[in-house]
């Protein structure tokens, strides 16, 4: 891993998502860009604006500026940081940024939101999460870096067609010295894995050879639940899942559950796309 992006809107979410990223990045030993994307901001007709973009610019890298500067005081040459603004829509700049330098990992800030919120427009966190072209780590608002000892990795047991994710998460588990503990949730009335299941579970044994791991089994009707209930249980650091495409019908008419654990899940969730 080389290099990690955190996205930062100057609020207290984004900034408790900078000082995890910061942590992951000195002992990891990646490089860590503060991200920034700023919007020219909406005029009623005809009235002149108060200030040029070159002022909203100059303005934001003020800001990232202090944020670098008490990060280099804390962590000293240990943090190998940057700071970058862009002009336009926050998940097309992520995006198209974390593209152009090849990123290894988005770190994001989240906090829990309303039901129109989460059900209807999601977040930019979320929409990330869907298609960013590199694992994206969301991180509560309230939750501080420890070092993330027992990975969750919660599976649907369906076929995995890019194995990136292995590679990401033998860095990590190295790093800290992790156990991984590999989890499906099951409905009640379907205990037994069908012949393909058993196989994909097959394919994540030898993926994860190497690493210290275990296969677990949660029987409950309602996914999220069993996957945040299994974490509180084991006291796990971190939860992983495979951000799956879906179509747009299923889109509409039924809610990842990718997106639906990043608004319940106290956890940190880093997802990758499938």
């Amino acid at each position: 891993m080389k290099t990690l992006i955190a996205a930062c809107d100057f609020s207290s979410t984004a900034r408790n998502a900078i000082n995890y990223a910061a942590e992951m990045a000195v002992t990891l030993k990646t490089k860590l860009v503060l991200f920034h994307v700023y919007s020219i901001p909406l005029m009623a007709e005809g009235a002149l604006p108060a200030f040029t973009l070159d002022d909203l610019e100059k303005d934001c890298h003020k800001k990232l500026k202090r944020i670098a500067l008490a990060l280099h005081k804390k962590y000293g040459k240990k943090l190998v940081l940057e700071t970058v603004c862009r002009c336009g829509f926050a998940v097309d700049e992520i995006k198209s940024y974390a593209h152009d330098i090849k990123a290894d990992m988005i770190v994001m800030g989240m906090q829990g939101a309303g039901f129109i919120a989460e059900k209807i427009n999601g977040s930019v966190t979320t929409a990330i999460m869907s298609d960013a072209g590199c694992p994206v780590l969301s991180v509560d608002r309230k939750v501080k870096f420890v070092k993330p000892k027992k990975i969750v990795l919660a599976t649907d047991l369906k076929e995995i067609k890019h194995n990136d994710f292995a590679r990401i998460l033998s860095t990590m588990a190295g790093v800290y010295k992790s156990k991984l503990m590999i989890l499906n949730v099951f409905k009640p009335s379907q205990p037994m894995p069908t012949y393909n299941e058993a196989n994909e579970n097959l394919k994540l044994d030898r993926l994860m050879k190497g690493l210290k791991h275990n296969f677990y089994y949660e029987a409950n009707n309602d996914v999220v639940a069993g996957i945040n209930d299994f974490i509180k249980k084991e006291e796990a650091h971190m939860v992983v899942m495979i951000a799956r495409k879906h179509s747009l019908f299923q889109k509409l008419f039924s809610e990842p559950q990718t997106k639906r654990m990043a608004f319940h899940t106290h956890t940190p969730l880093l997802t990758f796309q499938e």
